[in-house]
């Protein structure tokens, strides 16, 4: 599944709804960011400390989503802005849509950038944004804020709660690479089965896995969050004994 920002069809970073379609391109759901967390639901396992994220109420295999450049290309038909929308087109032309081909994430990047060059400039010339007046006037009130926008990696969702005072009681995160994370170890292993076949392992194996790993940018620290609990070691002999443990 690929998910991300969208709004009248076109690439969004900070506006609109959140969007799912499925490998086939059907919409699974399109929802307000203010109801992200009512389809995204994070899971922990015990052979790592960054947490993984899924669709909501189905089998893990199924809600298994892609964040980040190329599913937003994947989920919107255009980028509002004319280079980066003929741009787009000939991405679509090429290689389909959606297409699942994982090392596109950085052709994907470069029509983004493009966009955002054309973006700027328009920017630059609304004279709307450029006035004084752009302070807004708040008093502190016990609320919960949620927001969604995307970030180079991909989708990004943060929600606070909030005391009578305005002060921060409970934060919660859901981040590109917390929701790639799942992929990501899809597509390693995928790496390994083309390259390992009864016990003999073809050269450039290891390439493929980091050429994998990298196309998504993970930032494993962002998806890694843990209180009181410190890093264990353990140290395996040859026949994957475990003759010692160390930690901190």
């Amino acid at each position: 599944n690929y998910m991300a920002l969208t709004k009248d069809s076109a690439i969004e970073f900070y506006d609109g709804n959140v969007k799912i379609i499925n490998p086939d391109g059907e919409v699974q759901a399109e929802f307000p960011y203010s109801r992200y967390l009512s389809y995204i639901e994070e899971k922990r396992y015990g052979w790592t400390y960054a947490k993984f994220a899924y669709l909501k109420g189905v089998d893990e295999s199924k809600g298994i989503v892609q964040v980040g450049p190329t599913p937003r290309m994947n989920v919107n038909d255009r980028a509002s802005t004319e280079m980066a929308d003929a741009e787009l087109k000939e991405f679509k032309r090429k290689f389909g849509s959606p297409t699942h081909t994982t090392i596109l994430f950085d052709y994907a990047r470069l029509i983004e950038l493009l966009y955002a060059c054309e973006r700027a400039k328009e920017l630059l010339e609304d004279d709307s944004i450029t006035r004084e007046n752009v302070r807004v006037n708040f008093s502190p009130r016990r609320g919960i804020g949620i927001g969604v926008v995307e970030a180079p990696r991909g989708t990004l969702a943060h929600q606070y709660i909030l005391n009578e005072h305005g002060r921060l009681e409970e934060l919660k995160l859901i981040i590109p690479t917390q929701v790639n994370n799942a992929a990501i170890n899809v597509n390693v292993k995928d790496a390994a089965s083309e390259f390992i076949h009864k016990g003999v392992i073809k050269p450039g194996l290891l390439n493929r896995i980091e050429m994998v790993v990298r196309a998504y940018d993970p930032c494993i620290k962002c998806a890694a969050r843990t209180v009181g609990d410190y890093i264990k070691v353990d140290i395996l002999d040859y026949d994957g004994r475990i003759i010692k443990t160390t930690s901190r």
